[in-house]
């Protein structure tokens, strides 16, 4: 359990977790899908035979990463090419068709915010796609600090992203809490010492993440929930 102790606003503050570190793609927004269905169309296009199974060993690593998995399988791809084309196709969609929020972002990030505990939104998308879709859920200025993957050398698993979070929220690693859908958020998690809530999305939790995962919940309104306990 959760140790506490009551901040100025009266509310029981956890001393374990102090702060609060969210991904972003397939965990505050429903893009996982869209961008399933980007990267084949925008692929298609190019001439790049990319499948879903293939963008599924991508789902939550920087575009660096991503290029030398795809370049791995289709050898005459070009990410300055594809990236931008990708982003294009993202943006223009999410007009069209809107964004999805899942559920429980913002009552869980406003009850913390509320709360006094600093949050940082940790995304291995590049910062143009970041501010673009807080802006369309009308989230801009709701996080403390704001991380992209493009900022840091290594991608996840690696716990860089998280740690550069918690360094520019001037909080211990260990005592920050990351949510995250994917399997290499969760490594990125454990590896940077925090305590992980995976909220899975197109990738499910099996049994061998259970040294990763502290708390498995089915959205972040689940988790949201549990955070009220622990703070009674």
């Amino acid at each position: 359990m959760l140790k506490r102790h009551k901040n100025k606003k009266g509310m029981k503050q956890m001393n374990q977790s102090k702060a609060f570190i969210f991904d972003m793609d397939g965990l505050l927004f429903d893009t996982e899908n869209l961008g399933i269905r980007a990267s084949i169309e925008v692929g298609k296009a190019l001439g790049y035979p990319i499948t879903r199974d293939l963008v599924l060993k991508v789902i939550g690593v920087t575009h660096a990463a991503c290029e030398a998995t795809y370049r791995a399988a289709i050898p005459q791809f070009d990410g300055q090419r594809f990236f931008p084309a990708f982003a294009q196709w993202m943006q223009e969609t999410v007009k069209k068709e809107g964004l999805g929020i899942k559920e429980g972002v913002k009552p869980l990030i406003s009850f913390l915010r509320e709360g006094g505990f600093p949050c940082a939104l940790a995304s291995s998308s590049p910062m143009e796609l970041i501010e673009f879709y807080l802006e369309r859920a009308d989230m801009t200025g709701w996080f403390d600090q704001v991380v992209s993957g493009t900022m840091v050398k290594r991608s996840k698993p690696a716990p860089d992203i998280f740690l550069l979070a918690a360094r520019k929220m001037g909080v211990e690693p260990e005592r920050c809490m990351v949510f995250e859908d994917s399997i290499n958020g969760v490594k990125a998690g454990r590896a940077a010492g925090m305590r992980v809530c995976m909220v899975p999305d197109l990738i499910p939790y099996t049994p061998d993440l259970a040294g990763y995962v502290d708390w498995l919940k089915p959205t972040l309104q689940a988790a949201l929930d549990s955070l009220k306990e622990e703070m009674k």
